[in-house]
């Protein structure tokens, strides 16, 4: 399982609440599995939550199959633009340890 982070990065005077809002109704609800090459298994979006941060969200794809993004429509068409929010893809990431407590 590949973990596909992406920072994404608000503009001052954009209001992140609008922000997640579109998140939660139209950018998950858009996301389809794609089973041709691999399962789109969870999306999370992290918000900063400390002071200076909360325009700064980090979004999480789990994917389970061949190695790429699953989300290629961060490119093009996703409405980020409607926020000019800065995308920067971190690449893929497999968990190499934890600790549940």
């Amino acid at each position: 399982m590949s973990n596909f982070i992406t920072h994404l990065t608000l503009p001052k005077k954009q209001a992140p609440e609008a922000f997640i809002a579109y998140m939660e109704k139209d950018f998950f609800g858009d996301i389809k599995p794609t089973p041709r090459i691999g399962v789109l298994t969870k999306v999370t979006l992290l918000q900063g939550n400390f002071t200076g941060t909360t325009h700064e969200f980090i979004l999480i794809s789990s994917w389970a199959g061949i190695q790429h993004s699953p989300l290629e429509f961060l490119k093009e068409g996703n409405g980020f633009a409607k926020f000019k929010a800065k995308v920067k893809e971190l690449g893929g990431f497999a968990e190499a340890a934890n600790i549940q407590l």
